[in-house]
Order: C-alpha cells, then structure tokens, then sequence
C-alpha cells in the first residue's frame, strides 16, 4: 500500500516536473528570441548611425561653431564667475547620446556643458549616482561620440534660442 501512495505521490510530482520545465525552456526560448530581436534592432541602429555620419558631422561643425562663439562673450565669463556649477555652462540636458539607439528614461541622464575654450563636456548618469563625462573639442569626435538624435535636439535647442532659457533655469534659477 506504502509502495502505491508513494508510486502516485510520485507520478504526480513528475507531472509538475514536467510542465515547470517545459514553461523554463519556453521562457528561455523567448528571452533567446528577445535578445536577438534586440541585437538585430542594435545592429539597424548602428548601421543608421553610421550612414548620418555626414549629417552629424555637420550638426557637430554647426554644434562647436555655436560653443566656441559663446564662450569667448563676456557672458560667458560673467554666468561662470557667479554660477556654482563647476562643470562649465550647462546648455542642454536629455536622455542618454552616447548610446545607440537614444535611450530616455528609465534613470538615464545627462547634462552637456559649454567649457571656457568652446569644447562641449558631456557628462552622463544614471538615476543617483553620478556619472562620467566626455570631452569633444573636434566635431569628428562629437559625430561619432553622440548618436544623430542627440546632436539633433541639441542643435535645435541652440538654434531656437531654447538654450537661453535652459542656462537660466540651471544656473539663476535652481
């Protein structure tokens, strides 16, 4: 009789067995499928980024034109000396543009900054603890250091005047 309880007891638990380790390799199977998807959207990315090189390339000339005019005004000079910043002049903040594709949310950030001889300091975290920075002086360097999104949303807050009210709000207003 013990032989038989334990002979169904068993039978049973094989069952579950079973059908936990089929849900496990199907739950494998798709987070294989996920990350594939993911590599392949990766690679697209990549492959867009490198095909913009030139239009990054000319938002980078454009972009550093803009910073190296800015730093040498008197302005500049004047919002450093009383800004407790001690990064540089904060212009522009966003998700993260060091990586392809842009990625947004999620505790991702990053602030970029106007230093004294006209290069950009990039300076990216995320959620709370700090972060890094990234210096680009050479527009090659920002072409292929940020992703086209990036550049694009930088360009247009400097073209539209925007950046003015993102310095005030950083540096007088905070």
């Amino acid at each position: 009789m013990a032989v038989a309880l334990l002979k169904s007891g068993i039978a049973k638990l094989e069952d579950c067995l079973d059908e936990k380790e089929t849900e496990l390799k199907r739950k494998e199977e798709q987070q294989e499928i996920a990350e594939i998807k993911a590599q392949v959207v990766r690679d697209i990315a990549i492959s867009r980024e490198k095909e913009a090189y030139d239009e990054k390339y000319r938002l980078a000339l454009d972009i550093l034109g803009w910073t190296g005019h800015f730093s040498c005004l008197d302005e500049y000079a004047r919002i450093q000396k009383v800004s407790t910043d001690s990064h540089g002049v904060y212009i522009f903040g966003d998700g993260w543009g060091h990586r392809v594709s842009h990625e947004e949310g999620h505790g991702c950030w990053s602030r970029v900054y106007v230093l004294q001889d006209g290069s950009i300091k990039y300076f990216a975290g995320w959620k709370w603890a700090g972060g890094s920075s990234t210096i680009f002086s050479m527009p090659e360097e920002l072409a292929t250091g940020l992703n086209r999104h990036y550049l694009s949303e930088l360009w247009q807050e400097l073209k539209t005047g925007k950046v003015y009210e993102n310095i005030k709000t950083w540096h007088f207003k905070r």
